[in-house]
């Protein structure tokens, strides 16, 4: 996937809601990581990206996903990550995340800002 067809998912964010809207977050999170770019993600966009990855049965790749908008949200502006992960709540994240990306989450989420 290159830019233009990450900006292309970007702009319609409907096609979160679709039934591969995982794999359409989890792409566009892995391309704008690779640029190192996700932090500027505005963060309606982050969040629609998390509750993508958690919509259904959530996976290692989805969990990684998550995990690396919360870092580059963390990275960008510390408060950012309170607002994303508070607004996905603590309950979804908690759940939907398990084993070693739950001890990520609440690494992350323990570390001061």
């Amino acid at each position: 996937m290159n830019l233009p067809d990450v900006l292309t998912i970007v702009l319609t964010l409907a096609g979160f809601l679709k039934e591969d809207g995982d794999d359409k977050a989890r792409d566009l999170v892995n391309v704008l990581f690779g640029l190192n770019a996700l932090g500027h993600l505005p963060t309606r966009v982050k969040l629609d990206a998390i509750n993508a990855c958690l919509d259904g049965n959530t996976d290692d790749d989805d969990e990684q996903a998550i995990l690396k908008i919360l870092q580059a949200a963390k990275d960008l502006e510390p408060a950012e990550l309170w607002q994303v992960a508070s607004s996905a709540t603590w309950e979804a994240l908690d759940f939907s995340i398990d084993f070693t990306e739950n001890d990520e989450l609440v690494a992350l989420l323990a570390q001061p800002v």
